[in-house]
């Protein structure tokens, strides 16, 4: 069987080291558990297998397409889960994760017998209902010692030939105060939807989402999804990729040094000798652009735009074969841009 779970292999490991018993146990007295508000919510969809699910906006992702969508509740949080006993700070999770099996019930014990077997508790299995789909949700709780208490669950779909996982956990009391965002992500989860005959799912979806920013707001293909990049020089960066990995679209925020986008623009182009300039509009404002081949098969093009003294300046790359479908859709994304 192939998967991609991880989890239960790691602590396995890391338990025939430091030989500590998962047996739950009292944890002495009882703390208050304050709800933590759901917040706003950020979609992932996933490009290969088409599901979708919305996550706490600002959580750390650890999402490989076709595999898992995985988010942790802060920075250090994913090296907490791997190293329960470690020097690391308490957090929350939650992924889906997808097995391609064709023997999903036999899959899902699998699954689960190799989180019991380290020392894992299940306390309690229910049957629920999402979207028309039967699914088996194992409640669970692990105790490492010295207080370090896990808690979580692992929800099951078994369709066709993938076995669906949606899975939350949290140390301490983290678990029960994240119950209403847990919840809430939950019911965003998607089934994949089928792709439409003689559609190219490799293709920007012409279906956008709105991403709403500090300052701006622009829409952009579903199933594009946010990736992290290093913002070096720049206020701040965005980043989206779609299946092809080669093909993106980027947004960088910058100080203008009361230059002109026309000027800013100017200076960027001395670098690309072949490059085509044009013109639009970018929330309202001239934004001149320029085009050039990046690769053999891939175009890249930069839009400027100038507002507030700061430069908003779209990267957009599409498969040189497909060019106009791209830009179809890439046209679409500058349109929808908006300034607060």
């Amino acid at each position: 069987m192939k998967t991609a779970h991880s989890f239960p292999a790691l602590l396995a490991g890391l338990f025939s080291l430091v030989f500590v018993p998962l047996l739950v146990s009292g944890c002495g007295g009882k703390k208050e558990v304050v709800p933590v508000p759901v917040g706003e919510l950020e979609a992932y969809h996933d490009p290969v297998l088409r599901f979708a699910v919305s996550h706490p906006k600002g959580w750390s992702p650890d999402c490989e397409a076709g595999l898992r969508a995985k988010y942790y509740s802060a920075e250090g949080v994913k090296e907490r889960f791997l190293d329960p006993t470690g020097a690391y700070p308490d957090g929350v999770s939650m992924a889906v994760e997808a097995t391609r099996t064709s023997e999903g019930d036999s899959a899902r014990k699998s699954l689960m017998d190799a989180i019991t077997s380290i020392g894992f508790v299940v306390q309690k299995i229910d049957t629920i209902t999402h979207l028309g789909h039967r699914g088996i949700r194992y409640t669970y709780a692990g105790n490492f010692g010295n207080g370090i208490i896990m808690r979580g669950d692992r929800t099951f779909f078994n369709l066709d030939t993938v076995l669906y996982e949606v899975a939350f956990a949290g140390f301490s009391t983290l678990y029960e105060s994240h119950k209403n965002v847990f919840d809430a992500a939950f019911k965003t989860f998607e089934f994949p939807k089928p792709v439409p005959k003689g559609v190219d799912a490799t293709l920007p979806s012409q279906t956008l989402s709105l991403y709403d920013g500090k300052g701006f707001s622009f829409q952009y293909p579903e199933n594009y999804n946010f990736v992290s990049v290093n913002k070096g020089t720049s206020e701040s960066v965005l980043e989206l990729r779609g299946v092809r990995q080669d093909c993106a679209i980027r947004l960088n925020v910058f100080p203008a040094q009361k230059l002109t986008a026309q000027k800013v623009m100017e200076q960027n182009m001395k670098n690309f000798r072949t490059a085509v300039k044009g013109q639009t509009t970018l929330g309202g404002q001239p934004a001149p652009y320029f085009t050039y081949p990046a690769t053999k098969d891939v175009e890249r093009r930069f839009y400027f735009a100038v507002k507030d003294d700061k430069v908003y300046r779209f990267t957009m790359d599409w498969f040189r074969p497909q060019r106009e479908q791209y830009l179809a859709v890439y046209d679409n994304v500058v349109r929808s841009f908006r300034f607060k």
